[in-house]
């Protein structure tokens, strides 16, 4: 299996884990023992959540909370969990079946779902409905990719409208945050806006501008050809560099791309350049930090 289940899909391979056990797993054995039952593949261990947790052992420390809160599952020791014979019985019932319908027949977690709140009855369906479905990092991942997606969109939105020489400026920005020039504004800047011989931009890698990138910017809604590489390659040629970056707001036709291949020229389309833009904090800010809280299970020693 080459991607990671959903955590509901843990919670039989937990069980059958746990009903083998001769003695309690912290949630990385039992996290590794599930991955061997669902037979993972090297590539599916190696996907990890926002944190940098493999999601495998995310996932089935996930379907630990939730089959604690079912009481099918105990932690007698701190960090380590053990089968109840709730949990066994399940297991034998359902096995593999085991989902969070199949959970709400345990009063106790109906109420580890449906933990009340202010909001009107439809909202609260929804949100247990969410809750049923997805871990807590996963419904945060979620939230955080849908942001990502609906901002990328509007910075690119916004880029197609902007003033060309404005857009000149922009792509000089986003190349200071992400290191050239040393990120030191001296170092880079856009050319006069005549007599440029398609050179919108340098930027000076050291300090004598011994090093020199050149940046070419088409805030354009069509595609960027094969011509334009070629004319840009002239300019480049003409002042003795041969670094290049041509940025879009559009894409780059076959032909603009395999030329650009065979020279030192880096093309960035309007889907990578507002990834960038995100990623490097350029036209965006941080509208709220959200702080996780979880238990810290070596603060308590159940033993």
């Amino acid at each position: 299996m080459d991607t990671v289940p959903n955590f509901q899909q843990f919670f039989g391979p937990v069980l059958e884990t746990m009903s083998k056990a001769t003695t309690t797993l912290t949630r990385q054995q039992i996290g590794d023992s599930t991955a061997n039952l669902l037979k993972l593949s090297p590539k599916a261990r190696t996907e990890s959540i926002r944190s940098g947790l493999p999601r495998y052992v995310s996932n089935a420390g996930w379907a630990c909370t939730y089959l604690k809160q079912a009481g099918c599952l105990e932690t007698p020791k701190k960090s380590e969990w053990q089968i109840t014979t709730r949990g066994r019985n399940l297991f034998k019932k359902y096995g593999y079946k085991i989902n969070t319908v199949t959970l709400s027949q345990f009063s106790e977690f109906n109420e580890f779902i449906n933990r009340k709140g202010t909001r009107s009855s439809n909202e609260k369906a929804g949100i247990e409905n969410l809750k049923a479905r997805y871990t807590p990092d996963e419904l945060l991942e979620n939230i955080v990719e849908e942001n990502i997606v609906a901002i990328k969109s509007d910075l690119l939105e916004r880029l197609r409208h902007v003033d060309p020489y404005e857009f000149e400026r922009i792509c000089i920005d986003v190349l200071l945050a992400m290191g050239y020039g040393g990120s030191r504004s001296e170092f880079a800047g856009v050319t006069k806006k005549s007599g440029d011989k398609g050179i919108d931009g340098i930027i000076k890698q050291d300090e004598l501008g011994l090093k020199k990138v050149y940046i070419q910017a088409k805030r354009w809604s069509n595609r960027v050809t094969e011509k334009i590489i070629r004319d840009f390659l002239g300019a480049l040629v003409a002042e003795n560099v041969t670094d290049g970056v041509i940025i879009t707001t559009d894409e780059f036709d076959t032909g603009a791309i395999e030329l650009a291949s065979k020279r030192n020229i880096i093309l960035i389309d309007g889907k990578r350049f507002v990834e960038l833009m995100a990623k490097y904090k350029v036209g965006v800010e941080t509208k709220r930090t959200v702080i996780l809280l979880k238990v810290d299970e070596d603060y308590f020693d159940l033993g």
